[in-house]
């Protein structure tokens, strides 16, 4: 029996999650389509955007470089986390944007009874025909040269806004039944 309380979904009194829905391994599988279908690092977390499953694929350089700094990590990443967060519980639907760095973030919302109890999210691509990078920022927030970040954004591939929706709506069909 599920209830509400506030904002959150429990059963039995206890705060309902993601692995209420789905076994660890269930979910493993999906973040891995996730992954398969974007080609953008993905994982699942919990209704606050905390990690709660592993990560699956692997970053691309530049990507790779902004979160291997705790400045940039907490600029360019967590901020895009938390106002995207944000526009999920609003709009209770799939959210595609760009982090301040211009690299595409894809979250997939998991509802239960109308509350938000977790996320798929994937990241890491360049907009396609979007020149959104910005050298210069992100050369300040990493600590490196705009010509090292040119030479890792050679190394991205980019895809359209439209494909990662489509892959985005698909995947919140499956996980969000009416």
């Amino acid at each position: 029996m599920c209830y509400k309380r506030g904002r959150r979904t429990y059963t039995g009194g206890v705060k309902m999650t993601p692995f209420d829905l789905k076994s660890r391994e269930e979910w493993t599988a999906i973040v891995g389509r996730v992954y398969e279908a974007t080609r953008m690092t993905a994982t699942l977390t919990d209704e606050k955007g905390k990690h709660i499953l592993g990560e699956q694929g692997e970053r691309y350089p530049l990507c790779r470089k902004i979160r291997e700094n705790e400045t940039s990590l907490t600029f360019i990443c967590s901020q895009t986390n938390m106002a995207m967060l944000e526009e999920v519980k609003q709009a209770g639907k799939p959210v595609i944007d760009e982090c301040e760095a211009g690299l595409i973030r894809m979250v997939v919302p998991i509802f239960r009874d109308g509350v938000l109890i977790g996320q798929l999210t994937a990241c890491g691509l360049a907009a396609k025909g979007d020149d959104e990078l910005d050298p210069f920022l992100i050369a300040k927030q990493v600590g490196i040269s705009e010509e090292e970040v040119e030479e890792l954004a050679t190394h991205t591939p980019a895809v359209s806004k439209e494909e990662i929706e489509a892959i985005a709506d698909r995947f919140f069909a499956e996980l969000n039944p009416s």
